[in-house]
């Protein structure tokens, strides 16, 4: 598989097969590598710092044959997310031996990553588009303030309620506005077709216990919000459309 851009389901948790025969040479020092070995077995995953990375467990001439270096106890070598999805992969069926060699790494080497939270937020396509390709959990949203909109990275952290995504903010911004770990709900929108994410610091939003009951936020925010919508809407459109995004 080769696209132009990439959804986080594509390759999060699976065991892909890349194509990287130069890479394969990297690995001499550890197992056998033949001219054939241009195949690497690997399994993406994101550690408790939400870093995404591809661990390779072994190589081979075939995807469905990456059997060298399944006898390692320990991954052969790690690559960031930014390095590998340049090449193509496809997504493989693992042996038993593969499913077991990386479920014993994992649970050593991260025994406190996993997060069912994060999982769903990581499981929402609509945010593949403004992802941290390395650290897929950081999203660039734009924040909806009294003043103005503007662009702000933030992190997921949970994703508990339905449709509400806690993010907090990974660094201070130039204007002193926005500083590192401050609280945000987060929101999917759409604005004249083209998406966008939205952002509300978290002591704005009140969400209600009843089942169904819509997100309401602080009537004297909403009243200068709604006097400032068409404006803000604006600049967050010539924002997206000027903005780089990942391509890989």
């Amino acid at each position: 598989m080769k696209k132009e851009r990439y959804s986080l389901n594509d390759y999060l948790e699976r065991y892909l097969a890349f194509e990287v025969d130069f890479l394969t040479e990297e690995l001499k020092d550890q197992i056998e590598v033949t001219d054939d070995d241009c195949y690497m077995l690997c399994y993406g995953f994101c550690d408790e710092f939400g870093k995404l990375s591809f661990h390779v467990l072994s190589i081979g001439s075939e995807p469905e044959c990456c059997y060298k270096g399944l006898d390692k106890a320990v991954m052969l070598k790690s690559y960031p997310a930014s390095q590998m999805l340049q090449y193509p992969f496809v997504e493989v069926v693992p042996s038993q031996e593969a499913q077991e060699k990386c479920e014993k790494y994992l649970n050593l080497k991260f025994p406190l990553a996993d997060n069912d939270s994060l999982h769903i937020a990581r499981r929402m396509p609509f945010f593949d588009d403004f992802r941290d390709i390395d650290y897929p959990d950081i999203v660039t949203a734009n924040l909806l303030d009294l003043d103005n909109s503007h662009s702000v990275r933030l992190q997921m952290v949970d994703a508990k309620m339905p449709g509400i995504v806690v993010a907090r903010a990974v660094e201070d911004d130039e204007d002193n506005k926005v500083k590192k770990g401050d609280l945000f709900n987060i929101f999917p929108s759409f604005f004249d077709r083209e998406k966008i994410i939205l952002a509300l610091r978290k002591e704005n939003v009140i969400v209600t216990d009843m089942e169904g009951e819509l997100l309401q936020v602080d009537d004297d925010l909403e009243k200068v919000l709604m006097t400032k919508i068409e404006e803000t809407l604006e600049d967050i459109k010539v924002r997206m459309l000027n903005k780089e995004k990942y391509k890989c």
